[in-house]
Protein backbone atom coordinates (compact mmCIF):
# COMPACT_ATOMS: atom_id res chain seq x y z
CA UNK A 1 0.00 0.00 0.00
CA UNK A 2 1.24 3.49 -0.81
CA UNK A 3 -0.05 7.06 -0.53
CA UNK A 4 1.12 10.41 -1.91
CA UNK A 5 2.90 12.95 0.30
CA UNK A 6 5.12 16.02 0.18
CA UNK A 7 8.66 15.71 1.62
CA UNK A 8 10.72 18.49 3.24
CA UNK A 9 14.29 17.87 4.38
CA UNK A 10 13.96 20.26 7.36
CA UNK A 11 16.87 22.40 6.10
CA UNK A 12 15.41 24.09 3.03
CA UNK A 13 11.95 25.04 1.84
CA UNK A 14 12.18 22.72 -1.18
CA UNK A 15 9.09 20.56 -1.61
CA UNK A 16 9.43 17.11 -3.13
CA UNK A 17 6.62 14.85 -4.26
CA UNK A 18 7.02 11.38 -2.80
CA UNK A 19 5.09 8.26 -1.98
CA UNK A 20 4.93 6.47 1.33
CA UNK A 21 5.12 2.69 1.52
CA UNK A 22 4.37 0.56 4.57
CA UNK A 23 5.84 -2.87 5.14
CA UNK A 24 5.46 -4.41 8.55
CA UNK A 25 6.67 -1.91 11.12
CA UNK A 26 8.69 0.06 8.54
CA UNK A 27 7.70 3.18 6.62
CA UNK A 28 9.57 4.02 3.38
CA UNK A 29 9.66 7.37 1.59
CA UNK A 30 10.53 7.28 -2.12
CA UNK A 31 10.50 9.90 -4.90
CA UNK A 32 12.37 12.92 -6.41
CA UNK A 33 15.80 11.97 -5.11
CA UNK A 34 14.48 10.77 -1.76
CA UNK A 35 14.74 7.24 -0.46
CA UNK A 36 14.66 6.59 3.25
CA UNK A 37 13.03 4.26 5.73
CA UNK A 38 12.30 4.34 9.44
CA UNK A 39 10.43 2.33 12.00
CA UNK A 40 6.93 3.60 12.72
CA UNK A 41 7.66 3.84 16.46
CA UNK A 42 10.62 6.17 15.69
CA UNK A 43 8.44 8.71 13.91
CA UNK A 44 6.50 11.63 15.38
CA UNK A 45 3.07 11.56 13.74
CA UNK A 46 0.80 14.54 14.39
CA UNK A 47 -2.69 14.04 15.73
CA UNK A 48 -5.79 14.34 13.60
CA UNK A 49 -7.21 17.84 13.52
CA UNK A 50 -10.26 18.02 11.29
CA UNK A 51 -9.26 18.07 7.62
CA UNK A 52 -5.84 19.61 8.24
CA UNK A 53 -2.83 17.76 6.74
CA UNK A 54 -0.93 15.48 9.11
CA UNK A 55 2.82 15.58 9.54
CA UNK A 56 5.24 12.65 9.85
CA UNK A 57 8.51 13.85 11.37
CA UNK A 58 11.84 12.05 11.26
CA UNK A 59 14.43 12.28 14.02
CA UNK A 60 16.71 14.51 11.87
CA UNK A 61 14.00 17.18 11.39
CA UNK A 62 12.80 16.10 7.95
CA UNK A 63 9.06 15.57 7.60
CA UNK A 64 6.30 14.48 5.23
CA UNK A 65 3.02 16.35 4.79
CA UNK A 66 0.11 14.00 4.11
CA UNK A 67 -3.26 15.19 2.82
CA UNK A 68 -4.72 11.73 2.20
CA UNK A 69 -5.98 11.34 5.74
CA UNK A 70 -8.00 8.17 5.14
CA UNK A 71 -5.08 6.54 3.32
CA UNK A 72 -2.70 7.41 6.14
CA UNK A 73 -5.09 5.94 8.70
CA UNK A 74 -5.29 2.70 6.75
CA UNK A 75 -1.48 2.58 6.33
CA UNK A 76 -0.86 3.17 10.03
CA UNK A 77 -3.36 0.44 10.87
CA UNK A 78 -1.47 -1.98 8.61
CA UNK A 79 1.72 -1.12 10.48
CA UNK A 80 0.02 -1.91 13.78
CA UNK A 81 0.02 1.66 15.05
CA UNK A 82 -3.02 2.73 17.07
CA UNK A 83 -3.95 6.21 18.20
CA UNK A 84 -3.20 6.93 21.83
CA UNK A 85 -6.05 7.01 24.35
CA UNK A 86 -5.93 10.81 24.40
CA UNK A 87 -6.19 10.95 20.60
CA UNK A 88 -9.15 8.57 20.59
CA UNK A 89 -10.88 10.56 23.31
CA UNK A 90 -10.32 13.81 21.41
CA UNK A 91 -11.97 12.35 18.33
CA UNK A 92 -15.07 11.19 20.24
CA UNK A 93 -17.83 13.82 19.89
CA UNK A 94 -19.65 12.55 22.95
CA UNK A 95 -16.56 13.04 25.09
CA UNK A 96 -16.00 16.45 23.51
CA UNK A 97 -19.58 17.47 24.31
CA UNK A 98 -19.31 16.20 27.88
CA UNK A 99 -16.00 18.03 28.30
CA UNK A 100 -17.56 21.26 27.08
CA UNK A 101 -20.42 20.90 29.56
CA UNK A 102 -18.00 20.17 32.41
CA UNK A 103 -15.81 23.15 31.52
CA UNK A 104 -18.86 25.42 31.37
CA UNK A 105 -20.05 24.10 34.73
CA UNK A 106 -16.59 24.64 36.23
CA UNK A 107 -16.51 28.22 34.95
CA UNK A 108 -19.95 28.96 36.38
CA UNK A 109 -19.04 27.36 39.71
CA UNK A 110 -15.80 29.31 39.77
CA UNK A 111 -17.59 32.57 39.10
CA UNK A 112 -20.34 31.95 41.66
CA UNK A 113 -18.25 30.39 44.43
CA UNK A 114 -14.48 30.32 43.90
CA UNK A 115 -14.15 33.94 42.75
CA UNK A 116 -16.15 35.42 45.69
CA UNK A 117 -14.21 33.20 48.11
CA UNK A 118 -10.87 34.30 46.66
CA UNK A 119 -11.95 37.95 46.77
CA UNK A 120 -13.01 37.61 50.43
CA UNK A 121 -9.67 36.00 51.33
CA UNK A 122 -7.74 38.72 49.52
CA UNK A 123 -9.80 41.52 51.08
CA UNK A 124 -9.17 40.15 54.57
CA UNK A 125 -5.42 40.41 53.98
CA UNK A 126 -5.31 43.92 52.56
CA UNK A 127 -3.82 46.50 54.95
CA UNK A 128 -6.07 49.34 56.19
CA UNK A 129 -4.03 51.82 54.15
CA UNK A 130 -5.55 50.34 50.98
CA UNK A 131 -9.05 51.11 52.29
CA UNK A 132 -8.02 54.66 53.13
CA UNK A 133 -6.42 55.28 49.75
CA UNK A 134 -9.39 53.86 47.82
CA UNK A 135 -11.85 55.90 49.87
CA UNK A 136 -9.82 59.09 49.53
CA UNK A 137 -9.62 58.77 45.77
CA UNK A 138 -13.33 57.91 45.52
CA UNK A 139 -14.24 61.00 47.56
CA UNK A 140 -12.03 63.13 45.33
CA UNK A 141 -13.94 61.83 42.32
CA UNK A 142 -17.26 62.62 44.00
CA UNK A 143 -16.15 66.08 45.10
CA UNK A 144 -15.16 66.92 41.54
CA UNK A 145 -18.80 67.51 40.64
CA UNK A 146 -21.20 64.90 41.99
CA UNK A 147 -21.30 66.04 45.61
CA UNK A 148 -21.94 69.48 47.02
CA UNK A 149 -21.69 70.90 50.52
CA UNK A 150 -24.39 69.98 53.00
CA UNK A 151 -27.07 72.62 53.53
CA UNK A 152 -28.33 71.13 56.77
CA UNK A 153 -27.93 73.34 59.86
CA UNK A 154 -24.81 72.38 61.85
CA UNK A 155 -26.92 71.52 64.89
CA UNK A 156 -29.01 69.08 62.84
CA UNK A 157 -25.92 67.36 61.50
CA UNK A 158 -24.48 67.16 64.99
CA UNK A 159 -27.76 65.76 66.31
CA UNK A 160 -27.74 62.92 63.74
CA UNK A 161 -24.08 62.07 64.24
CA UNK A 162 -24.23 62.19 68.05
CA UNK A 163 -27.47 60.20 68.07
CA UNK A 164 -26.00 57.42 65.93
CA UNK A 165 -22.73 57.28 67.87
CA UNK A 166 -24.71 56.92 71.08
CA UNK A 167 -26.33 53.72 69.81
CA UNK A 168 -25.11 50.38 71.09
CA UNK A 169 -23.33 48.54 68.26
CA UNK A 170 -24.10 44.88 67.40
CA UNK A 171 -22.02 42.20 69.06
CA UNK A 172 -18.75 41.68 67.20
CA UNK A 173 -18.98 44.99 65.33
CA UNK A 174 -15.62 46.26 64.11
CA UNK A 175 -16.52 49.05 61.69
CA UNK A 176 -16.00 52.64 62.87
CA UNK A 177 -18.26 55.28 61.35
CA UNK A 178 -16.87 58.46 59.82
CA UNK A 179 -19.94 60.44 58.78
CA UNK A 180 -19.71 62.81 55.85
CA UNK A 181 -22.69 65.05 55.00
CA UNK A 182 -23.28 66.33 51.50
CA UNK A 183 -25.89 67.19 48.90
CA UNK A 184 -26.50 66.06 45.34
CA UNK A 185 -28.80 66.83 42.45
CA UNK A 186 -29.37 63.10 41.98
CA UNK A 187 -31.74 62.72 44.92
CA UNK A 188 -31.71 61.08 48.36
CA UNK A 189 -29.13 58.43 49.12
CA UNK A 190 -26.39 57.24 51.44
CA UNK A 191 -23.40 55.09 50.62
CA UNK A 192 -20.34 53.64 52.31
CA UNK A 193 -16.67 53.65 51.38
CA UNK A 194 -14.20 50.95 52.46
CA UNK A 195 -12.52 52.95 55.24
CA UNK A 196 -15.80 53.44 57.15
CA UNK A 197 -16.75 56.77 55.62
CA UNK A 198 -20.51 56.92 55.12
CA UNK A 199 -21.76 59.75 52.93
CA UNK A 200 -25.23 60.89 53.99
CA UNK A 201 -27.00 63.20 51.57
CA UNK A 202 -29.23 66.04 52.79
CA UNK A 203 -31.99 64.77 50.55
CA UNK A 204 -32.17 61.47 52.45
CA UNK A 205 -32.30 63.24 55.81
CA UNK A 206 -35.20 65.39 54.62
CA UNK A 207 -36.91 62.39 53.04
CA UNK A 208 -36.79 60.17 56.13
CA UNK A 209 -37.50 62.78 58.76
CA UNK A 210 -37.64 60.05 61.41
CA UNK A 211 -34.19 59.71 62.98
CA UNK A 212 -34.71 55.98 63.53
CA UNK A 213 -35.01 55.51 59.75
CA UNK A 214 -31.84 57.54 59.22
CA UNK A 215 -30.02 55.40 61.79
CA UNK A 216 -31.31 52.29 60.03
CA UNK A 217 -29.81 53.42 56.70
CA UNK A 218 -26.52 54.35 58.39
CA UNK A 219 -26.48 50.94 60.07
CA UNK A 220 -27.04 49.25 56.72
CA UNK A 221 -24.14 51.13 55.15
CA UNK A 222 -21.95 50.40 58.16
CA UNK A 223 -22.82 46.73 57.64
CA UNK A 224 -21.22 46.95 54.19
CA UNK A 225 -18.09 48.35 55.83
CA UNK A 226 -18.10 45.68 58.54
CA UNK A 227 -18.22 42.88 55.96
CA UNK A 228 -15.81 44.73 53.62
CA UNK A 229 -18.28 44.41 50.78
CA UNK A 230 -16.88 47.30 48.76
CA UNK A 231 -13.35 45.93 48.57
CA UNK A 232 -14.58 42.35 48.11
CA UNK A 233 -16.77 43.35 45.19
CA UNK A 234 -13.98 45.43 43.67
CA UNK A 235 -11.55 42.52 43.92
CA UNK A 236 -14.16 40.07 42.69
CA UNK A 237 -14.89 42.10 39.56
CA UNK A 238 -11.25 42.84 38.79
CA UNK A 239 -9.44 39.75 40.09
CA UNK A 240 -8.52 38.54 36.62
CA UNK A 241 -7.16 41.97 35.74
CA UNK A 242 -5.32 42.11 39.05
CA UNK A 243 -3.61 38.78 38.39
CA UNK A 244 -2.70 39.77 34.85
CA UNK A 245 -1.34 43.13 36.01
CA UNK A 246 0.65 41.45 38.78
CA UNK A 247 2.11 38.97 36.28
CA UNK A 248 3.08 41.77 33.89
CA UNK A 249 4.42 43.88 36.76
CA UNK A 250 2.18 46.92 36.25
CA UNK A 251 -0.64 47.70 38.69
CA UNK A 252 -0.82 51.39 37.86
CA UNK A 253 -3.72 51.12 35.41
CA UNK A 254 -5.79 49.02 37.78
CA UNK A 255 -5.07 51.34 40.70
CA UNK A 256 -6.03 54.39 38.67
CA UNK A 257 -9.39 52.90 37.67
CA UNK A 258 -10.23 51.44 41.11
CA UNK A 259 -12.16 54.47 42.49
CA UNK A 260 -14.43 54.62 39.43
CA UNK A 261 -15.03 50.87 39.63
CA UNK A 262 -15.80 51.20 43.33
CA UNK A 263 -18.40 53.90 42.76
CA UNK A 264 -20.08 51.95 39.93
CA UNK A 265 -20.16 48.63 41.79
CA UNK A 266 -23.38 46.81 42.59
CA UNK A 267 -23.77 44.77 45.71
CA UNK A 268 -25.09 41.25 45.35
CA UNK A 269 -28.24 40.12 47.11
CA UNK A 270 -26.09 38.17 49.55
CA UNK A 271 -24.13 41.30 50.46
CA UNK A 272 -27.31 43.32 50.84
CA UNK A 273 -28.82 40.65 53.09
CA UNK A 274 -25.70 40.75 55.30
CA UNK A 275 -25.88 44.55 55.53
CA UNK A 276 -29.61 44.34 56.33
CA UNK A 277 -28.90 41.84 59.11
CA UNK A 278 -26.22 44.13 60.56
CA UNK A 279 -28.59 47.11 60.54
CA UNK A 280 -31.42 45.04 62.03
CA UNK A 281 -29.14 43.80 64.83
CA UNK A 282 -28.07 47.39 65.55
CA UNK A 283 -31.66 48.60 65.69
CA UNK A 284 -32.83 45.72 67.86
CA UNK A 285 -29.88 46.18 70.24
CA UNK A 286 -31.24 49.67 70.90
CA UNK A 287 -34.91 48.77 71.26
CA UNK A 288 -35.85 49.81 67.69
CA UNK A 289 -37.67 47.75 65.09
CA UNK A 290 -35.91 46.40 62.00
CA UNK A 291 -38.92 47.61 60.03
CA UNK A 292 -37.47 51.15 60.27
CA UNK A 293 -34.97 50.11 57.58
CA UNK A 294 -37.73 48.71 55.38
CA UNK A 295 -39.60 52.01 55.69
CA UNK A 296 -36.53 54.00 54.70
CA UNK A 297 -35.83 51.77 51.70
CA UNK A 298 -39.40 52.13 50.48
CA UNK A 299 -39.17 55.90 50.77
CA UNK A 300 -35.95 55.83 48.72
CA UNK A 301 -37.65 53.74 46.06
CA UNK A 302 -40.59 56.12 45.82
CA UNK A 303 -38.29 59.17 45.72
CA UNK A 304 -36.43 57.76 42.72
CA UNK A 305 -39.65 56.74 40.99
CA UNK A 306 -38.82 53.05 41.29
CA UNK A 307 -40.62 50.02 42.57
CA UNK A 308 -38.99 47.34 44.77
CA UNK A 309 -36.52 45.32 42.69
CA UNK A 310 -35.66 48.06 40.19
CA UNK A 311 -32.24 49.71 40.04
CA UNK A 312 -30.91 53.10 39.11
CA UNK A 313 -27.42 54.38 38.33
CA UNK A 314 -27.53 56.91 41.19
CA UNK A 315 -27.57 54.02 43.65
CA UNK A 316 -23.77 54.31 43.91
CA UNK A 317 -22.48 51.44 46.05
CA UNK A 318 -25.91 50.47 47.33
CA UNK A 319 -28.63 48.56 45.55
CA UNK A 320 -31.49 50.62 46.99
CA UNK A 321 -34.38 50.16 46.58
CA UNK A 322 -34.52 46.71 48.04
CA UNK A 323 -36.34 43.74 46.47
CA UNK A 324 -39.69 42.98 48.04
CA UNK A 325 -38.42 39.85 49.81
CA UNK A 326 -35.82 41.92 51.67
CA UNK A 327 -38.50 44.30 52.91
CA UNK A 328 -40.65 41.40 54.03
CA UNK A 329 -37.69 39.80 55.87
CA UNK A 330 -36.99 43.03 57.74
CA UNK A 331 -40.62 43.40 58.80
CA UNK A 332 -40.77 39.76 59.85
CA UNK A 333 -38.03 40.37 62.43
Amino acid sequence: MSIAAAYYDGKTSQRREVRLYAAGAMLTVEGEGVLRSARIDELDISERLGSAPRLIRFVDGAFCEVRDLAGLEAMLALCGRRDSLIERVQQNWRVALLSSVLVAAALVAGYLHALPWAAAQAAARLPPEVDRQLSRRALEALDSGLLGDSQLPPERRRQIEDGFRALKQPEGATAALSLRFGSSRFGPNAFALPDGTVVLLDELVLLCGDDAQIYAVLGHELGHVHHRHGVRLLLQSTLAGLLAAWWLGDLSGLWASAPAALLQARYSRGFEAEADAYAAALLEANGLEAARLAEALEKLAAAHGLSPGQRHWVDYLSSHPAPAERLEALRAR
